[in-house]
């Protein structure tokens, strides 16, 4: 027996292995005889046949090759076209997906948690009652959030580790500050030193915008011919919704915090001794038979160039206001007319899942050559559940196409619905 890796090439890698042996040798050359297929596979095992043919002739004699998912080193699979090559294992291939870190935060309403980067931040200007200081809400029903046990025991960790550190180095005393549902701490001025610390902490990091300050720019009417690049960075959507049967709905309906493991491909089926008309065998990214959406709030940042000279950077309704102003053409160069939501637009659609991938980072990098009126790029998207996220970016009645950024995953969500 001998283990082949399979390789997807999307953007980066994406990694498939199955154990090619004898038995499923036999099955893709039927007419071999039982030596002949022992010595293909020491062939094959010694590097002697290419292990491209071997697959290759599995799909000619209509063999279906079961690859295991390994891992994917990207966020998520783009759209499109991708190449694949094949090469030879070992027991080192496999990989076994690392289990999440247990959430350290929940929300005192709803069902929501997440670490406490996956929050929102609730700024003074929002508050109603004025208070001074910004707080963290949960990210769906906006309501006050609190540690879980996960929380408090790295609460708890942390204080030790900086008691410990605070004993090696000193610390001077701060003045006290309001109170705060964390675990007892012995030293009390050390339980105020590290709220005060750890809420500076993560006002600066959490609160840092994803791109710099913006800049004054001044757009001329029309620049001359050349090559020009369009990047835009901010906070990323990729979204399906695929059609599921009755069985696998009624199965994953109150098994919600597992789907996420199903659609991951690292959901133990046996262990969990789940029927096999209620297994989701595909990864999630195939279910979006109904609906795909893959985009960037319109709250965007933008940045245009020319020879690797900025034209303009900042924010993308910023500039849509210098260009266009008060001229009607400002509605025409930002479209996100068409709407999604999912308790209207999956009425009566049968059982489905629904998964949404979120992120922040570059979306979008195209080029065009020619001349450049800036009030002929324009964009379009969509309302998906309240949101206007920007979809495709034109100039004039062209499309450009998107060579994609470098964002990273922030967080996810994986549920299933039969809206009557």
């Amino acid at each position: 027996m001998v283990t082949i890796v399979k390789h997807e090439w999307h953007q980066v890698d994406e990694q498939f292995a199955i154990e090619l042996d004898e038995s499923l040798l036999s099955e893709i050359y039927p007419d071999y005889s039982e030596d002949e297929i022992t010595n293909l596979l020491k062939q094959i095992e010694d590097g002697e046949v290419e292990v491209e043919d071997v697959i290759n002739d599995a799909w000619d004699n209509d063999v279906d090759l079961d690859w295991e998912h390994q891992y994917s080193d990207c966020w998520t699979s783009r759209k499109g076209g991708y190449d694949i090559t094949y090469e030879l294992g070992d027991e080192n291939s496999w990989h076994n997906e690392p289990p999440p870190p247990p959430p350290t935060h929940k929300c005192t309403k709803c069902k929501w948690t997440g670490q406490s980067y996956d929050a929102e931040w609730h700024w003074p200007e929002d508050n109603e009652q004025a208070d001074k200081e910004p707080k963290k809400i949960c990210p769906y029903c906006e309501s006050d959030i609190e540690l879980t046990e996960a929380g408090i025991e790295d609460e708890r960790k942390r204080q030790e580790a900086t008691a410990r550190y605070n004993e090696k180095y000193g610390v001077s005393q701060v003045a006290e500050v309001e109170e705060e549902n964390l675990p007892d701490a012995n030293d009390e001025d050390l339980n105020i030193a590290l709220k005060k610390l750890r809420d500076e902490y993560e006002e600066l990091i959490e609160s840092q915008p994803i791109v710099e300050e913006t800049k004054t720019y001044t757009l001329e009417k029309m620049y001359p011919t050349g090559k020009y690049k369009i990047e835009i960075r901010g906070r990323t959507l990729d979204a399906g919704v695929g059609s599921i049967t009755k069985e696998q709905f009624d199965y994953w309906v109150d098994r919600e915090e597992e789907l996420g493991e199903a659609l991951n491909d690292s959901f133990d089926y046996e262990e969990n001794g789940t029927p096999e008309e209620c297994k989701l065998y595909e990864y999630y990214n195939e279910y979006d038979d109904i609906k795909f959406i893959w985009g960037v709030e319109s709250d965007a940042w933008i940045i245009i160039s020319k020879d690797d000279q900025t034209i303009y950077e900042g924010g993308l309704y910023d500039y849509l206001n210098i260009v266009h102003g008060d001229e009607d053409s400002y509605y025409e160069a930002i479209d996100t007319g068409e709407e999604f939501y999912i308790n209207f637009d999956l009425k009566d659609k049968g059982p489905v899942v629904v998964w949404n991938q979120y992120g922040k980072g570059g979306w979008f990098d195209g080029e065009f050559e020619g001349e450049f009126d800036p009030k002929k790029l324009r964009f379009e998207g969509i309302d998906y559940e309240g949101n206007d996220y920007i979809c495709k970016v034109y100039y004039g009645d062209d499309e450009i196409e998107n060579g994609g950024g470098d964002y990273w995953g922030k967080y996810s969500d994986y549920k299933v619905y039969d809206i009557k």
